[in-house]
């Protein structure tokens, strides 16, 4: 999940990125809004990666179906799907769609801050950081013996989309802590789409040296 959200993410910045490059953003923000033009790519990149990890998902129930022998196991550890139910599996499904929304709309502002798609590497880089950060953390406290912790981490919106369906698929948890995270993780989806569609209109026309945040608070639309 954590390599889906990422590169879907990534791949709204780098068609921003390219847009802006070929100038073509320039014949796109005559005809419609800005924000229209941020909130539909990051749902058509959102239907292609739902299409696509259903897919990969299916394909591996085939093959877990019809290729894996009953006895079969991984270091000693066998390998069965028990766990992966429908209501988990809808769950993992929604958690990957909402962590995708949460940084694909960061990323968006990364793609709308450059003039070049070359520059996009090092725009992306406080995203990344953030991404890489909330992936690790949320590993990490899946070996404590602390559950707190782990409730915690599942409630901070950066975290939830990496370690709840870790947690769905390996544990049972409450139904009052999965509707608190999503309740957070939604919130956290509206606050960051506001000030991204804010930050995407003043600089996604803007040419020339790229960008920094304190600048794009500064410009008016």
């Amino acid at each position: 999940l954590f390599f889906a959200v990422y590169y879907y993410g990534y791949g709204v910045a780098m068609s921003i990125a390219s847009e802006k490059t070929s100038r073509v953003m320039e014949t796109l923000i005559i005809s419609t809004k800005p924000s229209n033009i941020l909130l539909g790519k990051c749902m058509a990149m959102g239907v292609l990666g739902l299409l696509q990890l259903s897919l990969f998902l299916l394909v591996g129930a085939l093959g877990y179906t019809f290729i894996v022998p009953d006895d079969f196991s991984i270091g000693g550890m066998p390998l069965a799907l028990s766990s992966f139910t429908l209501q988990s599996g809808l769950l993992i499904l929604v958690y990957f769609l909402l962590g995708y929304s949460l940084y694909a709309l960061i990323n968006s502002v990364c793609g709308a801050t450059v003039s070049r798609a070359e520059d996009l590497n090092s725009a992306m880089m406080p995203a990344v950081l953030v991404s890489l950060f909330s992936f690790y953390a949320a590993y990490a406290v899946l070996f404590l013996p602390e559950q707190g912790l782990r409730r915690i981490v599942s409630y901070v919106p950066f975290t939830a989309p990496f370690i709840m369906p870790f947690r769905l698929l390996n544990e049972t948890v409450a139904v009052v802590d999965i509707l608190i995270s999503l309740a957070l993780l939604i919130v956290a989806i509206i606050v960051v789409a506001a000030v991204s569609t804010r930050l995407y209109a003043v600089s996604v026309l803007h040419y020339g040296q790229r960008l920094k945040l304190k600048d794009i608070f500064r410009l008016r639309v």
